[in-house]
C-alpha cells in the first residue's frame, strides 16, 4: 500500500499543479506574449539604429572613398583641360598649315623653279637653232662636214644634259626628286 500511497500523492501533486497551471496559464501566456513583442521591438530598434549609424557614420572608409572620388574628379578635370588645350593646339596647327600651303604656292622658290625650267627650255631651243645653223654652215664651208660632226656631237651632249636638268627641275618642283634621292 505504501506504493499506492506514493503514487496517489504524486497524482495529487500533479492535479494541484495542473489546477495552479491553468490559473497561472493566462498570466503566463500574457507575459510570454509581452516578452516576445518586447524582444521583437528591441531587435527592430537595434537593427534600425545599427543601419542608421552605418549610413551616417563618416568613418575612415567613407573618408577614403570620398578622397578617392575627389582625386578621380580632379584627374578628370585635368584630362578635360588637356584635351581642350590639345584641341586648341590642333586648330592652331591647322591654321598654320593652311597659311604655309598658301605661302608655298606663292613662294619665290616655286617661282624660281619655274624660271629655271623656262631657262632650260630656252637653252634647248637656242641649241637646236645653233645646231641647225651649224649644219647650214657646214654645207657652205669646204670640209665643213667633219667640223659639223665634231662640234655637233658636243652640241648634242650639251642638249641632252639640258634636257636632264629640265627633267630634274620638274621632279624637284613636284617633290619627287627629294623622294628619289632618299
Amino acid at each position: 500500500m505504501a506504493a499506492f500511497d506514493s503514487t496517489s500523492r504524486l497524482l495529487d501533486i500533479d492535479e494541484k499543479d495542473g489546477k495552479k497551471g491553468s490559473q497561472q496559464n493566462p498570466n503566463l501566456i500574457r507575459n510570454m506574449t509581452y516578452g516576445i513583442l518586447a524582444f521583437i521591438v528591441a531587435c527592430i530598434i537595434i537593427g534600425l539604429s545599427v543601419s542608421l549609424s552605418l549610413l551616417l557614420n563618416k568613418g575612415p572608409q567613407n573618408l577614403a572613398s570620398q578622397s578617392s572620388v575627389q582625386v578621380l574628379t580632379d584627374n578628370i578635370a585635368a584630362i578635360e583641360e588637356q584635351l581642350e588645350l590639345s584641341a586648341n593646339h590642333t586648330e592652331q596647327f591647322k591654321q598654320d598649315f593652311d597659311r604655309l600651303q598658301v605661302h608655298l604656292r606663292h613662294s619665290s622658290s616655286t617661282a624660281l623653279k619655274n624660271i629655271l625650267i623656262d631657262q632650260e627650255r630656252n637653252i634647248q631651243n637656242m641649241l637646236t637653232i645653233l645646231n641647225a645653223s651649224m649644219r647650214d654652215l657646214a654645207i657652205d664651208i669646204p670640209e665643213g662636214e667633219d667640223w659639223y660632226k665634231n662640234y655637233g656631237a658636243q652640241l648634242s651632249k650639251v642638249q641632252r644634259l639640258s634636257m636632264q636638268r629640265e627633267e630634274l627641275l620638274r621632279l624637284l618642283q613636284t617633290g619627287e626628286a627629294e623622294l628619289s634621292t632618299k
